[in-house]
């Protein structure tokens, strides 16, 4: 399981992705060569998606969406429920509000 701590490597949590897209290919009972083919990506990017390596973030969604879980990355990247700027705006202090200073007259 990805457990993400600031010890794990890139290349670690790349390797367990990886593996899950792989796990995930194999219960779906599709070949590298079909699932690119349903993905419109190149079976070498399979490949590297599965084995770790280098590989884009289209290519994970393309992917992701042609094995039907694409829809999990709401869990990884949840929507804010509130604008960050709004709750800026929120846990602002209300700022004192003076009266103008009256001109002293001159005689």
């Amino acid at each position: 399981m990805i457990y993400p701590s600031t010890e794990t490597s890139t290349e670690t949590l790349l390797a367990e992705l990886g593996q899950r897209v792989r796990d995930q290919r194999i219960r779906l009972g599709y070949s590298q060569e079909d699932l690119a083919r349903l993905a419109n990506v190149s079976t070498r990017s399979i490949h590297h998606l599965e084995t770790g390596g280098s590989s884009t973030t289209a290519t994970l969604v393309k992917v992701l969406k042609a094995m039907n879980v694409a829809d999990d990355l709401k869990a990884i990247a949840p929507l804010p429920s509130v604008s960050p700027m709004a709750a800026l705006r929120q846990n602002k202090r209300a700022q004192r509000v003076g009266r103008p200073r009256n001109k002293i007259k001159e005689a």
